[in-house]
Formats: structure tokens, C-alpha cells, sequence
């Protein structure tokens, strides 16, 4: 029988899931990295773990994305982006990627699965730019 990579995540999520110490941890990652030699999926092991922290963030209401600016961010400041993301996404906590991309003029973008918050200098401009054509 075929295990998807999502049944294995799944199973890898709740065989850690209520582990209290390092010792229990390593051995539940072993015994499941057995399983998966046993079964000959090996090679599923990066779709596992991707299917792993999607399970992992949305039970602990954590969310991915991206943010990108027109430069490199301070770590105060990045700090700051993160906790006005995540009191908008009313989540336990927020995962970036940061990306610079100069276009944007100024400000940032963040993208996450069902948002885009656009505080770009660019998208002002041209949100400025199409108010004064119309």
C-alpha cells in the first residue's frame, strides 16, 4: 500500500506531537525515519517534511510568508513588521522570509497564503498616479 507524503507528515506530527524530552524525540525521529527505509520512501522525506510544518504551523496557528522591501531591515524594525503582521493574522506567531527588491521604492510588501498587505511607496504612487488620470 502507497503512503502519501501528507499520511506521513500527519503520523510524524502526532508521534512528536506530546514528546517532553530530547532523548523521546530523537527516538520517535528515528523509529519513523526506519519506517520510511522499510517502506522503501525515503525519497519522500522532503515532501513529508514540507507537509510536516504545514501541519505543525496551522495547529499552532503559525503562519509563512514573505516579506520584501526596498532594503536591509534593522532587527528592531523587522521585529516591529512581524508583531503588527501577526496581531493582523491574529496568529501565534509569523514566519518571514525577507527579500529586498529596490522596485518597491520604499515601504514593504508581505505576502501570506490569503493576504497581501502592499505598503509599498510604489503601490502608493501608482494608486496616486491612477486617482489623478481618472
Amino acid at each position: 500500500m502507497k503512503i502519501s507524503a501528507k499520511k506521513y507528515a500527519q503520523a510524524l506530527y502526532e508521534s512528536v506531537e506530546n514528546v517532553k524530552n530530547a532523548h523521546d524525540l530523537k527516538q520517535s525521529i528515528n523509529n519513523f525515519v526506519l519506517i520510511l527505509n522499510k517502506n522503501n520512501d525515503l525519497r519522500k522525506i522532503n515532501d513529508i517534511f514540507l507537509q510536516f510544518a504545514f501541519i505543525y504551523n496551522k495547529k499552532n496557528n503559525v503562519n509563512d510568508g514573505q516579506l520584501i522591501t526596498a532594503s536591509k531591515l534593522d532587527d528592531k524594525t523587522m521585529k516591529e513588521i512581524k508583531a503588527c503582521i501577526r496581531d493582523f493574522l491574529r496568529a501565534e506567531d509569523v514566519n518571514l522570509s525577507h527579500q529586498i527588491d529596490s522596485g518597491i521604492l520604499g515601504g514593504f510588501r508581505a505576502i501570506f497564503a490569503n493576504y497581501v498587505i502592499d505598503a509599498s511607496v510604489r503601490s502608493r504612487l501608482n494608486k496616486l498616479k491612477h486617482s489623478l488620470l481618472s
